[in-house]
């Protein structure tokens, strides 16, 4: 590999990386987890390019490679089976209790 192709698999990990950690920043201000899929999947993403892209090639192990880029195909579908058919959880919102009203607005 060129000096220059490292260089660019650096950015490409680095824009990764990156989403991920918009999603998990996203996570944990809405406390849904169709955030937390999306961020592992692209960790996962990260994690096969390097893989791929750097250092089995020379080995040979090809395929564990892409298996990892499955895992984050099936991420992705997970939280979105999840956000649609998953567990269903009302949130239900109690009123704020008042208090009493004093006695003279009620004449």
């Amino acid at each position: 590999m060129t000096p220059l192709t490292h260089v660019l698999l650096g950015a490409v990990l680095m824009g990764d990386l990156i989403a991920a950690l918009f999603f998990v920043r996203f996570w944990k201000r809405t406390d849904d987890r169709f955030f937390l899929f999306f961020a592992a999947s692209f960790i996962a993403i990260a994690v096969s390019r390097v893989v791929v892209d750097e250092y089995i090639p020379p080995i040979g192990y090809e395929p564990f490679g892409y298996m990892i880029r499955i895992l984050s195909y099936l991420f992705i579908i997970a939280g979105i089976l999840y956000k649609n058919i998953g567990v269903r959880v009302r949130r239900t919102v109690t009123p704020p209790r008042s208090a009493p009203l004093p006695q003279e607005h009620l004449l």
